[in-house]
């Protein structure tokens, strides 16, 4: 009976279920997260159950996939609002540090620098950094290093970010309040403010022939004449003085509306008897990459576009806007386009799973990861998976090609998310511990005493850089921290945050940068 457990594939699941189990258990809300599962799956490898071969290569494809695919936006919007410069200290001390402390070590200890890029691989969490290097030449020490690095340095990253919020004292409210008000800058409140049209030069004139959105970036939604209901305008409707307006837009676009159409008004503007508000999420793909004015949908469906929420944050609608897959749009309009408009959007997220884009994305990264940079004797390229992470980041971005589309349902994203971390975690600890006794005889303890100096000195560093003199935003810097060192096993507890989603977001930004970086910077090894 017990002979079954021994096989790979049941051995797979109760590694799991024993890893997942033990990650729940937490003594003062701070535990072992998933590297439980590594913790499991190293012991069940050191007494011989091991999981399927390649089982690691496949979770850490799917893990890879749906960060790329989920990052992708928000990654190269990030460069576009220069967001991104705000994660560049945590990024680049973190890599530094770690980098120097290692080929330190790796000098000063003799050590063969291909169980030198294994040890930078393992310390910064990251099986592509030591994929690429063996597939660019590395020795097997490489592995031995990693098989020892990697989980201590886990554990130890682990404890260390379950312990900095009340290390740092970190005023949850306060950082949240300064983190939105610098999001403002790039994204400002979306507002809505009803004007009395009291300029004689755009009366009698149709709004497509005023066009308010070019000249002041604020978008009309909605029309009261006289005392008539108040109706969603199209393009052809006229304005004429005594007309009031409903305007939607940030701060200094509505003032330029102001200095157009009129003076602002407290009169409420309320929905016809005919109208209705719904809130539609942005699914199909015929409606993905369009902007309004294509979708043209205050012409077609009588619609007002009142709100667009995309990651968590309101943007001002206007003409030019773009939709993205997973939008969700706030719209006011007649009761019997309802079923037309929600159709035609999409309405929810689809509960099934397609497997063409998924693979299609997969297969395009992988030959992406066949590039190699020729220096000296040996080569330097992105690999399997540094390929992939480039192909998802840049078609999650894209959205869609044609009719097919990139992007997947969030809830789908997160599935595949958590069993590629899983599958990933059970295949990398079950070798580990198949290899742990002759690992230790081969400098085991240089090794495990290496990787927790130089994690405890990079996040020392960091919080020294960061904190006292960037200045960075504490939130911020937990999620920049944890994608630094490409570890999302570190990102700290919704309760130790008040489910504050800004580590996440600065995760998100920081991790698919910093993984690029580790791929590379690990190969420096082999030069």
């Amino acid at each position: 009976m017990l002979n079954i457990f021994t096989e790979p594939y049941i051995a797979l699941f109760v590694i799991m279920m024993f890893g997942v189990a033990l990650s729940k258990v937490s003594y003062k809300k701070i535990g072992l997260g998933s590297s439980a599962i590594v913790i499991v799956a190293i012991i069940f490898g050191h007494f011989g159950i091991q999981t399927p071969q390649s089982i690691e290569k496949i979770g850490l494809i799917l893990f890879i996939f749906s960060v790329g695919i989920e990052a992708g936006p928000g990654f190269f919007q990030s460069f576009k609002t220069g967001e991104v410069k705000k994660y560049f200290p945590p990024i680049f001390t973190t890599l530094l540090t770690t980098l120097t402390l290692t080929w330190i070590a790796a000098k000063v200890l003799d050590l063969d620098f291909s169980w030198a890029a294994g040890l930078f691989a393992g310390v910064n969490t990251s099986t592509p950094a030591l994929a690429a290097a063996i597939d660019n030449g590395a020795s097997s020490n490489a592995l031995l290093s990693y098989t020892l690095s990697y989980p201590v340095s886990l554990i130890t990253t682990i404890i260390i970010f379950r312990a900095l919020p009340s290390l740092l004292k970190i005023d949850i409210e306060k950082e949240e309040l300064e983190y939105s008000n610098q999001t403002r800058k790039h994204f400002p409140t979306v507002y809505s403010k009803n004007f009395l049209v009291e300029n004689p030069n755009i009366t009698g004139r149709p709004l497509n022939e005023i066009d308010l959105p070019q000249m002041t970036g604020a978008f009309p939604s909605r029309i009261q004449i006289s005392a008539m209901e108040s109706e969603v305008p199209s393009s052809t409707t006229t304005i004429e003085l005594g007309d009031k307006l409903k305007i939607i837009g940030d701060e200094i676009s509505l003032a330029k509306a102001e200095l157009v159409v009129g003076k602002p008004i407290l009169d409420i503007m309320p929905l016809s008897s005919r109208e209705t508000v719904i809130n539609v999420l942005v699914t199909a793909p015929m409606a993905i990459g369009k902007s309004l004015e294509q979708l043209n949908l205050n012409e077609t469906w009588f619609a007002e576009v009142i709100q667009i929420r995309r990651s968590g944050i309101d943007l001002a609608p206007n003409g030019k806007t773009r939709l993205r897959y997973g939008d969700k749009l706030q719209v006011a309009l007649n009761r019997d386009s309802v079923e037309g408009l929600t159709n035609m959007l999409g309405g929810t997220e689809s509960s099934q799973i397609d497997f063409l884009p998924i693979a299609a994305s997969i297969s395009l990264g992988v030959a992406v990861g066949q590039f190699t940079i020729q220096i000296g004797q040996s080569q330097i390229g992105p690999g399997i998976t540094g390929g992939i992470l480039f192909a998802t980041l840049l078609l999650g971005r894209v959205g869609k090609t044609g009719s097919l589309l990139w992007s997947i349902a969030g809830p789908t994203n997160q599935f595949l998310r958590q069993l590629g971390m899983m599958l990933f975690l059970c295949g990398i600890g079950s070798n580990a511990g198949g290899n742990i006794a002759s690992a230790f005889e081969n400098n085991g303890l240089i090794a495990l005493g290496s990787s927790i100096l130089i994690i405890v000195l990079a996040i020392a560093v960091s919080c020294l850089v960061c904190l006292k003199i960037c200045k960075m935003n504490k939130l911020q810097f937990l999620g920049a921290m944890a994608g630094a060192l490409t570890c999302s096993a570190a990102l700290p507890l919704p309760e130790d945050i008040k489910n504050s989603n800004v580590p996440a977001t600065s995760y998100s930004i920081t991790y698919p940068f910093s993984l690029l970086l580790t791929i590379f910077l690990g190969q420096l090894f082999l030069l």
